[in-house]
């Protein structure tokens, strides 16, 4: 509870605040954008999604929240800034909101969609990966939402890459089952080609030096007629070339591991299964737990630094790791919010 009391002490205003020192109050000098943003999903229906900022040594546990006066949302899904543009992507509100990255301020929300799960951004337009089964992806005006135009797509559309002009579309099956990827051509926004991966391709890399995509399938879980877990299918790790070739497809991991995310770095896949693995650009495994540990997501930045976050049980707050790369060395820890899945840094 934050009080505050206003008194006059020889002609001057002055005033005293009183708050958890822990979750500072908003303020209005402290400019999001150059902090670290950590991507908190909530608990199912708890409506508690958020993004914990570390900004200049301090830790904002829910700016958003502060800065608009409600919740990031139900099942915050996934975040993605553009210069000091952020998108949200809140899947248990059906929602994509758009905000001023610098104050987290919202400035519009894209409602009724049809189950989002992901967001990409190139030039004048943001794209919208919807649907629980027979997916879509919707075109809107970046500058006022205005919606723009759909295009089908493969089963729950769930990760978006753009890769020079083409849109780049996982279809991770949803509420069925899917094994493709679908690629936009950007200019004309068709489908112009649909690629073949592991089951439930959850993830997508651009990775420069070799100028090729990987898909990162999770694999399937198998039941039987009373949901009894009677098997798996194996996570992969598939390559494709500029032209839209594939060039081969590995297992990632063990029966039964399903890894959801990865990323890249200085031409290397990094991928979170339960330790962090890495493989070459031409998928050959450089080290299993490469960083041992039980992780649920992977990023990189730039400086060659990889952030780790702990699997969550959606009660509590993540524990988020900074990794020096090169010696594998932990750099520091970090206290995200209930169930971190992704790291920005700036």
């Amino acid at each position: 509870m934050k009080k505050m009391i206003l008194g006059i002490m020889t002609s001057a205003l002055f005033v005293l605040t009183s708050c958890d020192p822990f979750e500072p109050a908003p303020n209005p000098y402290v400019i999001y954008n150059n902090g670290v943003w950590m991507i908190n999903e909530g608990g199912f229906g708890q409506n508690n999604g958020s993004i914990t900022v570390y900004s200049g040594g301090v830790r904002y546990a829910d700016p958003f929240l502060e800065v608009n006066g409600a919740p990031a949302g139900d099942i915050l899904q996934r975040v993605v800034k553009e210069g000091n543009v952020y998108i949200t992507v809140n899947n248990g509100g059906n929602k994509v909101v758009v905000g001023d990255a610098s104050s987290l301020k919202v400035k519009y929300e894209i409602v009724a969609l049809d189950y989002p799960r992901d967001v990409a951004v190139s030039g004048d337009f943001l794209y919208i990966a919807q649907g629980a089964m027979g997916g879509k992806v919707g075109k809107y005006n970046l500058s006022n939402g205005a919606w723009v135009s759909d295009v089908a797509v493969g089963n729950g559309p769930e990760r978006l890459l753009v890769v020079n002009n083409q849109l780049w579309v996982a279809n991770s099956g949803g509420w069925l089952t899917d094994n493709t990827i679908s690629v936009i051509d950007l200019t004309t926004f068709q489908v112009t080609a649909t690629l073949y991966t592991g089951d439930r391709p959850s993830d997508l890399v651009y990775e420069a030096q070799s100028g090729r995509v990987f898909a990162l399938g999770s694999g399937e879980t198998l039941y039987d007629g009373n949901w009894n877990v009677i098997g798996h299918t194996m996570a992969t790790l598939s390559g494709f070339e500029s032209d839209l070739s594939s060039f081969g497809q590995i297992q990632v991991g063990a029966d039964g591991d399903h890894p959801r995310f990865m990323d890249v770095l200085n031409g290397e896949i990094l991928v979170a299964n339960g330790g962090l693995d890495a493989y070459t650009n031409t998928s050959d495994l450089i080290c299993n737990d490469c960083i041992t540990g039980s992780f649920y997501s992977v990023d990189a930045d730039e400086a060659g630094n990889v952030w780790l976050t702990s699997v969550p049980d959606y009660v509590s707050n993540s524990n988020v790791y900074q990794f020096n790369w090169n010696n594998r060395a932990l750099k520091k820890s970090y206290q995200g919010g209930i169930a971190t899945h992704s790291v920005i840094v700036p």
